[in-house]
């Protein structure tokens, strides 16, 4: 089961949850976080549960961006459209068959900004789920129904900085395991602050044969919809290729509605030789990469972010409703495409928001996009 994060405060909110998966084929890298954007605001999720069916067909990850961006036909708000995907929920899982009834669990989490009957901003978390609800204990067997549970923040009636934190998958930590994650959040620091506090609280539940990881990953949504959501992957071991969350764009408006899945990027540094992105360790001591160079002179340095050259990458689009005539498609439609300004400007044009930019460091010379990878098979996740 996966171990997630869920977050929401005044000015951000997000999802930070561990990418392993377990079962008959195991991987540290399976995606389990995207983020999603409907008619009156988006939400990043998390998901935890099965994986898939055991012959490798079904797999849950592919499933939920599918049904997350058919519920959104009909220009649907959040609450609209999650209400409809716990529908679709309770009939698609319905038809599976399970070895154990135990098996049959799933949770899907949201947190994000909404608009308000009135034109307030709201603050939102959501669960879907057959064994989870806010402020109960986690059912040992699946229920048959799906069901939609809520925490709403009226921002402009809340305190100064309100902080609702939602751990999924059945795990329980202590307000004093989450305090970091507090401080962070209701202190005037970078809010990626609290994204490292979630990673290294996901990195201390972990243990090397069980079913959390340590390698992770998140997505982190500045209150205005007008600002560039933050994503970030962080592995275990250090890596040359970043894997990021998938991207559904679900307002089915000129713009259409369509997905962008199974990202990769990677980056070059100005020298030609390619960017690697490693674990964060104490400033002090040897950095991963194996430069034997202090951590903070090298891969936790500002100087790596002022040398990258250029990011590119890989992501694969699937329209679920094509956009007017008006919108260029050559370059969205792309497989292989640059991460600098004039590509992901396309994808600016065409989603009416603003895409992914990737967490410094590293960071490119322009915008970056979002939507992630995804090698989940069968198993847990």
């Amino acid at each position: 089961m996966t171990y997630g994060l869920a977050f929401a405060s005044s000015a951000f909110a997000g999802v930070v949850t561990d990418r392993r998966l377990t079962g008959s084929r195991r991987t540290e890298d399976s995606d389990k976080c995207g983020l999603v954007v409907y008619t009156d605001g988006r939400v990043a999720y998390t998901l935890t549960g099965f994986a898939g069916d055991v012959h490798g067909i079904f797999k849950t990850r592919i499933w939920l961006a599918e049904a997350l961006c058919e519920a959104g036909r009909g220009s649907r708000s959040i609450d609209a459209a999650l209400k409809r995907f716990a529908i679709t929920a309770s009939t698609d899982i319905a038809k599976m068959r399970f070895q154990n009834p135990d098996d049959g669990k799933l949770t899907v989490a949201f947190a994000g900004f909404t608009t308000g009957p009135f034109g307030n901003d709201m603050a939102v978390l959501r669960l879907v789920s057959n064994f989870e609800t806010f402020g109960e204990k986690p059912s040992q067997i699946p229920r048959r129904e799906f069901e939609v549970s809520e925490i709403n923040v009226d921002l402009s009636q809340a305190p100064a900085h309100p902080i609702c934190i939602l751990p999924i998958g059945g795990a329980s930590p202590s307000n004093r395991t989450l305090q970091p994650m507090f401080d962070a959040l209701a202190q005037s620091v970078p809010p990626t602050l609290a994204i490292d506090a979630a990673v290294e609280i996901i990195r201390a539940q972990s243990t090397p044969d069980g079913t959390i990881g340590t390698w992770c990953s998140s997505v982190l949504l500045p209150r205005r919809g007008n600002q560039s959501s933050v994503v970030d992957y962080h592995p275990g071991e250090p890596r040359q290729i970043l894997r990021l969350p998938t991207f559904i764009y679900a307002k089915y408006d000129n713009a259409g509605a369509f997905i962008l899945a199974e990202s990769r990027t990677e980056g070059t540094v100005g020298s030609g030789g390619a960017l690697v992105r490693v674990p964060k360790v104490r400033r002090h001591e040897p950095c991963p990469c194996g430069s034997k160079r202090r951590f903070k002179d090298c891969h936790g340095g500002k100087q790596i972010a002022q040398k990258v050259a250029g990011m590119y990458g890989h992501v694969e689009l699937k329209f679920k409703e094509l956009p007017s005539e008006d919108v260029n498609l050559v370059t969205i439609a792309s497989t292989s495409i640059a991460l600098g300004p004039e590509p992901y400007a396309a994808i600016a044009t065409l989603s009416g928001a603003p895409p992914f930019r990737i967490r410094q460091p590293p960071r490119a010379a322009g915008p970056t996009t979002e939507s992630p990878s995804a090698t989940g098979t069968e198993g847990y996740q």
